[in-house]
């Protein structure tokens, strides 16, 4: 690997981290509360997750199969399964046969879609960030106030940068919402979930049930 692959492989390590201290508090009685991501419960955030890490998961072996992956866990299962997967995808990129700590560039899409291709750097940052946020959201979700899993400061500061970096004003406001102001000496956290439509000030509370609305997702990775 690159000096650069080894520190987006890093980053997506430290997500991952996150992430899996995060799932390890989550009940299956959790799974109905309403989430950040407008009419998506905690359920079906956990089932977007999943879809990533699959996505994410066969990047590894240098393709990406464009399309929703299945999930064969139930509401029960799908924590423990997840945090599973986080670390199988962790050790793909890392060291398995022919993963993408080998590639510079990654395909995406299948014959009938179509094919492009990525650099691997790219989707790790995209991975990390998707990961991450979509951790917090799951946080906040799941947890009372004061919870011990807010945001690192350390992994937002960075990923701050990969959110300007792979957000796209086409993305607003079909898949974010405007950026929220945040105030002068604001933390790397508050920055970075403002910058992505998110309300800091979730931790203060419990959330609201929301209308159908967006789905907070991150976008579609550039071709």
């Amino acid at each position: 690997m690159t000096r650069r692959l080894d520190g987006d492989v890093e980053l997506l390590e430290r997500s991952l981290a996150y992430a899996g201290g995060v799932l390890v508090g989550v009940a299956t009685g959790d799974l109905s509360r309403p989430t950040p991501c407008a009419a998506w419960d905690l359920e079906r955030l956990l089932a977007h997750l999943e879809d990533g890490l699959d996505a994410f998961l066969e990047a590894a072996t240098g393709r990406i199969a464009a399309g929703p992956a299945v999930s064969g866990a139930g509401p029960a299962q799908r924590a423990a399964a997840l945090r599973d997967k986080a670390g199988v995808l962790l050790g793909a990129w890392v060291g398995g046969p022919g993963g993408c700590g080998r590639r510079e560039r990654v395909g995406v899409g299948d014959a009938e879609r179509g094919t492009a291709e990525l650099e691997a750097g790219l989707l790790l940052r995209a991975a990390a960030l998707e990961v991450a946020v979509h951790a917090h959201d799951v946080a906040v979700a799941s947890a009372s106030p004061g919870s011990p899993h807010p945001f690192p400061e350390d992994l937002a500061r960075d990923l701050l940068a990969v959110a300007h970096e792979v957000v796209a004003a086409e993305d607003r406001p079909a898949r974010f919402a405007a950026p929220r102001v945040v105030p002068a000496g604001a933390t790397y956290a508050d920055r970075l979930l403002g910058h992505l439509g998110r309300a800091p000030h979730l931790w203060e509370g419990p959330i609201a049930a929301k209308p159908h609305g967006r789905d907070g997702g991150l976008p579609n990775l550039p071709s």
